[in-house]
């Protein structure tokens, strides 16, 4: 879920548009209570669905995923079946 409230612009429209939310549902309210209710439920589902969108992104903006470098143990030319060396099944040698 997205932030609504990023910087004052966003608060103002979102105060705006809470504004609008309960004025509707008050002024369906009054016309008849069922009207009212699904004033109610139509823009709560809307609200629901605008703010579980993804957030829109920008083009300069792009994932980066960071990997840690490998230990100095592990070649880094090595196959993931070569790495299980990182945590073996047996203790270490202990010295005697």
């Amino acid at each position: 879920m997205r932030n609504p409230v990023k910087n004052e612009e966003t608060a103002f429209r979102f105060l705006l548009g809470l504004i609008g939310y309960f004025g509707l549902i008050v002024l369906g309210a009054k016309l008849d209570r069922w009207l009212g209710l699904a004033v109610f439920l139509i823009l709560t589902a809307a609200a629901g669905w605008w703010f579980s969108r993804p957030a829109p992104r920008s083009a300069d903006e792009e994932n980066v995923f960071l990997l840690p470098d490998p230990p100095a143990s592990v070649p880094a030319d090595a196959t993931a079946s070569e790495t299980h060396a990182l945590a073996p099944n047996e203790p270490p040698d202990s010295p005697s």
